[in-house]
């Protein structure tokens, strides 16, 4: 049948993406409204970039994942605590 390719779809970021094609999230509705759409998709994972996410969206999102049973990856904002994104998803 051939490989399966896992893909996460666009990727996730703060205000200013540093990707083209990347969803900006700044706060808990765009973290839900981004989601809603990986889901439309079909992501496989959410990825999470930290071109300047700030940790308040960055733990919006792993919450909001974790809630919908979606996967998360990717960067961590150097301002977050490991511990309380384990924690959160």
């Amino acid at each position: 049948d051939g490989p399966k390719i896992f893909t996460p779809g666009p990727k996730l970021d703060g205000s200013r993406p540093a990707w083209e094609g990347s969803i900006s999230v700044t706060n808990q509705d765009e973290a839900e409204s981004a989601l809603d759409s990986l889901e439309v998709v079909k992501a496989d994972f959410v990825k999470i970039y930290d071109g300047n996410l700030t940790k308040e969206a960055f733990y919006q999102i792993i919450s909001e994942a974790e809630k919908r049973n979606l996967k998360s990856t990717g960067h961590m904002p150097l301002s977050a605590d490991l511990f309380k994104a384990v924690e959160l998803g």
